[in-house]
């Protein structure tokens, strides 16, 4: 696991919560698993705007996932949490990518009950692997869930992490 320091207290509690995620969705998911995607992370997009993510989703053998999402946007301070309910795996020679969509089931902004969609990829475990990566942004629609989005990674705006992993299997 490669993890990169540097974001302080904000991240050190996502980083925490994204434990107790992964620990409670991991002891539910055991056979049956078809994909997953767990991780947390820090990445500096456009302007060195700073972007944190935690989050956990798993789809079964039905099809069934069943997740949750942290993405906070520290430039704008708006943090929204996602019920995750969509996770759509794609792969390349880079890594593998996952797109995770689900409900904002809060935010400190007016956006609940809208979706919530991000890509991350993951591009492998150890120092001297490639950073895995995160979009920038949550995008936010009505009529939309992670299927609309390709996961192919040349068509997704990702940023490199600076601290932090992500895992896509399936």
């Amino acid at each position: 696991m490669r993890l990169r320091t540097g974001f302080g207290a904000a991240s050190t509690g996502l980083l925490l919560l994204a434990g107790v995620v992964i620990g409670v969705n991991g002891a539910a998911a055991s056979e049956g698993v078809v994909a997953s995607a767990t991780g947390s992370g820090g990445a500096r997009v456009q302007n060195d705007e700073l972007r944190i993510i935690t989050f956990s989703a798993i789809k079964d053998a039905d099809g069934i996932v069943k997740g949750a999402l942290v993405f906070m946007n520290k430039f704008t301070e708006v943090t929204s949490h996602v019920d995750v309910n969509c996770l759509n795996i794609g792969h390349d020679a880079d890594g593998n990518v996952a797109v995770l969509g689900g409900v904002i089931t809060k935010s400190n902004v007016a956006i609940e009950g809208l979706t919530g969609v991000v890509a991350v990829q993951d591009r492998g475990a150890g120092a001297n692997e490639p950073r895995d990566r995160i979009t920038g942004s949550l995008a936010v629609g009505s009529n939309v869930t992670c299927n609309d989005f390709n996961p192919d990674p040349s068509a997704l705006p990702l940023s490199d992490l600076d601290t932090g992993d992500i895992r896509v299997e399936g």
